[in-house]
């Protein structure tokens, strides 16, 4: 990140939620790089009308997949 290799990043996700900014600055340079280089989104971004409608086919594909005795296509493992 000192060398400006980094292009952009964004997270949705962190290990602890809520973030508190101020505490975190310190122990995680990569929030301060600036808006123009790293975006922090609710953890919600996913939420698009799209996103939505794609989720709802992937998990009717595979229940009817299942029932049909063929192979999921998103199989998540433990």
């Amino acid at each position: 990140m000192k060398e400006d290799v980094l292009l952009r990043a964004a997270f949705d996700v962190f290990f602890e939620e809520p973030i508190n900014s101020e505490e975190i600055l310190g122990r995680h340079p990569i929030l301060a790089l600036g808006d123009d280089k790293f975006i922090i989104t609710p953890h919600m971004a996913y939420y698009t009308h799209d996103a939505l409608e794609n989720m709802e086919k992937m998990a009717l594909d595979n229940i009817v997949a299942m029932l049909s005795g063929a192979d999921c296509e998103c199989i998540v493992n433990k």
